[in-house]
């Protein structure tokens, strides 16, 4: 249960991205944890300790005052970095109301299984209605099968595109069979759809729910690192830039990565 980390490390968190934006709940939605342990010469059993390394909440705020929910979610998880990191899912307060009052499948689960960690007062959410729990899943599955489908293509598009050597389309349809896959893993598991193009915060918003989605962009060397800022640029520099190159060797390395990517969202549409 996420009680447990209602601790001081997230009320540190908590003063930060309240100071940054007026917001009137937020709820912690999952954590990345990392277990340290000490071994030494005086005693058998090593000790160890569990430390939160990551933060995922959901920030409702009074209003978006002219500015985008994106550009809210920037200022919170730049605030937060030098705490400890956050990724934020960020709405208005009304919004989600609306959407616990018609029984969103996401809403609903935040609803019903977020730790409510911080409340301002100002608004009282009304307890969801009765939903039928089959006809959600069927729901769920069947818009997650959509996104999947246009991953599917978008692949299919990208290779097509490599055999005929036009390597910047082929990239930019890698981006966008990337960000379909990533957009399906989220719907599938939370009800949720991401309005972003942002490969890293799609990233962000998928790992809790696959283990296997840490080793497709590992991100862990220089190499890696370019890699995964090739495949980001695509969804701008490939239309409006002229100076966006990508060698035919590192489009194939990144359409394995996609094609992996693509079947880690499978894995978690087939399981959910």
């Amino acid at each position: 249960m996420l009680t447990r980390y209602d601790t001081t490390q997230l009320r540190l968190v908590l003063q930060t991205i309240t100071e940054a934006v007026l917001a009137e709940k937020i709820f912690l939605l999952a954590v990345q944890t990392t277990r340290c342990n000490y071994e030494n010469i005086f005693t058998r059993i090593p000790a160890g300790r569990r430390e939160v390394t990551h933060y995922y909440l959901l920030v409702l705020i009074d209003s978006n005052q002219h500015r985008s929910n994106e550009a809210w979610q920037d200022t919170i998880e730049h605030r937060c970095r030098m705490v400890t990191p956050v990724t934020a899912w960020v709405l208005t307060a009304v919004v989600f109301s609306q959407w616990l009052d018609a029984g969103q499948p996401f809403a609903v689960k935040v609803y019903e299984g977020g730790l409510l960690c911080y409340d301002a007062g100002k608004m009282w959410l009304r307890e969801p209605p009765e939903t039928d729990a089959l006809e959600t899943e069927k729901a769920l599955q069947k818009e997650c099968s959509l996104y999947m489908k246009r991953s599917a293509e978008f692949l299919k598009g990208a290779e097509q595109y490599y055999l005929r050597r036009q390597f910047r389309l082929s990239a930019f349809l890698l981006h966008q069979a990337a960000e379909q896959a990533y957009i399906a893993i989220s719907w599938r598991i939370t009800g949720f759809r991401p309005m972003v193009h942002n490969l890293e915060k799609l990233h962000r918003y998928a790992l809790p729910f696959s283990s296997a989605l840490s080793t497709v962009f590992p991100q862990n060397s220089e190499r890696e690192e370019y890699l995964f800022r090739l495949l980001q640029r695509a969804y701008i520099d490939t239309r409006y830039t002229s100076d966006y190159t990508v060698r035919g060797a590192d489009l194939l390395k990144l359409t394995g990565r996609v094609q992996r990517l693509y079947e880690v969202a499978q894995e978690v549409a087939g399981s959910s």
